[in-house]
């Protein structure tokens, strides 16, 4: 059971990094910096696109190198267990922001487009499905739009486990991992040739390509693949490249991006993985300064109210220079990831400890690995 090469995830400081620069990216894309960008800049166009991209990778990488870690320890994986702990990690500031959304819809700004069912889709874990068929007003996704993510991830967190365990338990689980890529690349292909961009964008199986890419590359490095320790020197112009397809896809073009421009960043992506993961280096340096790190640690709670901190600022506050409204707005944004991180999901976390089957190799709640986006 036991991984050849023993290669265990840990912490590693640099995936936080990594994820802060993605979220940084999504922030960007829904601030009210587009009003202010050129027409044809990268982050008017698809920044944000691209950056759940490069969530999506990480997610599916960190998520699958708990669930074969907790497979090499014990021979299973409890399902049980393991949607708890994704419970008590994902529910405790997603009912939060969702309180804070109804009253700032109820109260503050009334024309925001909230309503009881644009919650209840976000609470069961639906929006991607709600926003795939056109059912919330662009009033809404100003404010809450971003859920749509986490509502995909979700549902990935449901299926993925009893895969995985089926297919660890047989021989080549790589090649099983694969063919879901294939399978959801196949599927990105189909909706998008029918002309359903919102499907192809919003549900789940056509991003199996991204996920199944990080899920893909953690069954690899668990089960024996050791990459080059010349990927440490890859962060710099992997992220350059990463850049560089954002910026030349082009406005309007919807195929080009979900067929072209997507696939490619979460290849990169996978490259910006492996060397996240490596012996540090300059890049991964980079990667794991404290600022971003600390970013990293809190995008998820960032990724749930920046839009609703973007909308005060915008509408709530005296008008400012964009450039200072983004940052005000992303400081709002941090510091209520910051305390939501001290005070509601550290708590939360160290109770995921009780659902174990055995104990995590000594890692404490601020060590554990968390998903990308949740």
């Amino acid at each position: 059971m036991q991984a050849p090469d023993g290669w265990r995830l840990g912490r590693r400081p640099a995936l936080d990094g990594l994820r802060a620069i993605a979220v940084v990216a999504v922030m960007l894309r829904h601030s009210m910096l587009l009003d202010w960008l050129p027409e044809h800049s990268f982050l008017r166009v698809t920044g944000g696109s691209l950056g759940v991209v490069v969530f999506l990778v990480i997610s599916g990488f960190l998520i699958t190198s708990l669930l074969v870690e907790e497979w090499d320890r014990t021979g299973a994986i409890d399902f049980r267990a393991f949607w708890i702990r994704r419970a008590l990690r994902l529910m405790p500031p997603l009912a939060i922001y969702l309180v804070a959304l109804g009253l700032y819809g109820a109260f503050v700004r009334h024309d925001t487009g909230i309503t009881t069912p644009i919650i209840v889709a976000t609470l069961f874990y639906v929006a991607n499905i709600a926003e795939g068929a056109n059912k919330l007003s662009s009033e809404s996704l100003q404010v809450g739009g971003a859920v749509w993510s986490l509502s995909l991830e979700e549902q990935f967190y449901l299926l993925w486990p009893s895969f995985l365990r089926n297919v660890l338990a047989g021989r080549h689980p790589l090649r099983w991992v694969l063919g879901i890529v294939g399978f959801g690349f196949a599927a990105r292909v189909f909706l998008e040739l029918k002309g359903l961009h919102g499907w192809t964008y919003f549900l789940l199986p056509p991003r199996l390509d991204e996920l199944g890419a990080g899920a893909a590359l953690a069954v690899a490095m668990h089960r024996g693949w050791t990459p080059s320790v010349r990927w440490r020197a890859a962060v710099g112009p992997l992220l350059v490249a990463v850049v560089a397809v954002m910026y030349l896809q082009r406005p309007g073009h919807l195929t080009e991006l979900l067929l072209v421009a997507s696939p490619i960043v979460a290849l990169l992506s996978c490259g910006l993985v492996i060397a996240a993961v490596q012996a540090p280096g300059f890049g991964t340096g980079i990667l794991s300064s404290r600022p971003l790190v600390l970013v990293g640690r809190w995008s998820y709670t960032i990724y749930l109210f920046h839009q609703l901190a973007f909308a005060m600022v915008l509408h709530d506050l005296p008008r400012l220079w964009p450039p200072l409204q983004f940052l005000v707005g992303a400081a709002i944004a941090c510091a209520v990831a910051a305390m939501m991180r001290r005070f509601i999901e550290l708590p939360a976390q160290r109770l995921k400890h009780r659902f174990d089957r055995v104990p995590s190799a000594g890692l404490s709640a601020e060590r554990v690995p968390d998903p990308a986006l949740a």
